[in-house]
């Protein structure tokens, strides 16, 4: 976004009340978006053939190949020359009304972008070509944002407020983009803080669940599993404490400080992070969990380091409070360890140890103290029971 109140002023019907009618797949709407698909292929097409990379922020494509795809383009919307990107794109499969509104930063490079929308559409298993997606550069007009930038326009903060609201509420989903996962530029822009406080009043907290996802780029996800593997949960929760809106920030002073209000006087700071850290978790989870049975359905049995995974999974699972999924993890964990002789060492033992504690607080203390004890004789033909692990 350009982190300014500008905004586009529509008409939700479109020019002569033709937007939605048979046949005219919804040019002019205010919720039409473009495919998943178009995105990844016109898209960064166009980002190439105007001499820029797929590294290329969003603020840098905006004038060479977003405004300039419509600058001749009447708009559908106000009838005036100069279009949206969106308006000036037709065809089956290329755009229509919306599934889903993406929330992210101009600061993310638009090949991470495509690429998080693809991967979001074979994880959920939806068809790229018939998802289509809101995307503020490309459905607002940014030839009337920068008219009103030049006349000193400034849309009073109401008036966007309720836009945005009405636009969320009339698509009804959101995802949102987090990229780099240990440290979300998402989370550092008080508009994208702004947009998930949005999604957190508009709809009631049982159904968040399923109005809000996070995306992140393929990489991303990979970096992601890698530290899953080698460090365990503690660094994957140390992106989750890393939540504070409160030192997000804004290229217009004023905007911040007007949501930073809205904020403390709605869910307060806390409650925004503690939100916004849920949607995080359960992204987390299922991620993790995700990767598991990928490589679960992909292996032999013999792999030590899926056994490592499964434990961290396990752990993690056990940590946010799904019990059965949790001894699952770790029970795969423990017939990989065992398939390869690696029961009967210091990782075996915090395994046993592990599974003792989830069959525990699953109310099966027979067989958490079997664990224990398997631990326990591990610990002591190992010489490793005075260690850390083995307090």
């Amino acid at each position: 976004r350009s982190d300014s109140l500008d905004v586009q002023s529509v008409d939700g019907d479109g020019v002569d009340g033709e937007a939605g009618a048979p046949g005219s797949d919804y040019l002019g709407h205010e919720f039409r978006g473009v495919s998943v698909a178009y995105v990844n292929n016109q898209l960064l097409s166009e980002v190439a053939k105007a001499g820029l990379s797929r590294d290329a922020k969003v603020y840098e494509i905006e004038a060479k190949v977003i405004r300039k795809k419509g600058e001749k383009v009447k708009c559908p919307r106000d009838g005036r020359p100069g279009a949206a990107y969106v308006d000036c794109v037709h065809g089956a499969g290329h755009a229509s009304l919306a599934n889903f509104m993406l929330s992210y930063t101009w600061g993310y490079a638009v090949g991470d972008i495509a690429d998080t929308l693809r991967h979001y559409c074979r994880d959920a298993q939806l068809n790229p070509h018939r998802t289509y997606v809101w995307i503020c550069c490309l459905c607002i007009n940014q030839h009337r944002v920068k008219e009103q930038q030049k006349a000193g326009k400034v849309i009073p903060f109401e008036e966007f407020q309720k836009a945005f609201g009405d636009r969320v509420a009339g698509i009804g989903q959101i995802v949102a983009m987090m990229s780099p996962w240990r440290d979300p530029a998402y989370l550092k822009r008080v508009w994208c803080d702004f947009e998930m406080y949005s999604a957190t009043t508009l709809w009631p907290k049982g159904e968040i669940d399923s109005k809000v996802a996070i995306a992140m780029p393929p990489r991303e996800a990979q970096d992601f599993r890698e530290a899953l593997v080698e460090g365990g949960v503690g660094e994957v929760w140390k992106a989750l404490g890393a939540v504070d809106v409160e030192k997000a920030e804004a290229s217009v002073p004023e905007d911040k400080a007007r949501i930073l209000k809205l904020i403390r006087d709605g869910p307060g700071f806390h409650g925004l992070n503690a939100a916004v850290a849920t949607r995080l978790q359960a992204w987390i989870v299922q991620a993790s969990e995700g990767y598991l049975h990928e490589r679960l359905s992909d292996s032999d049995g013999r792999d030590v380091e899926l056994a490592k995974l499964g434990e961290a999974v396990g752990v993690l699972l056990k940590q946010v409070g799904h019990l059965k999924r949790s001894a699952h993890a770790l029970e795969a964990a423990l017939r990989i360890r065992e398939q390869t002789n690696t029961v009967r060492d210091s990782d075996g033992a915090n395994l046993l140890r592990n599974m003792g504690v989830v069959k525990a607080e699953r109310g099966d203390p027979d067989g958490a103290m079997r664990d224990f004890e398997r631990a326990l004789d591990i610990r002591k033909a190992t010489h490793s029971l005075c260690t850390g692990d083995g307090a």
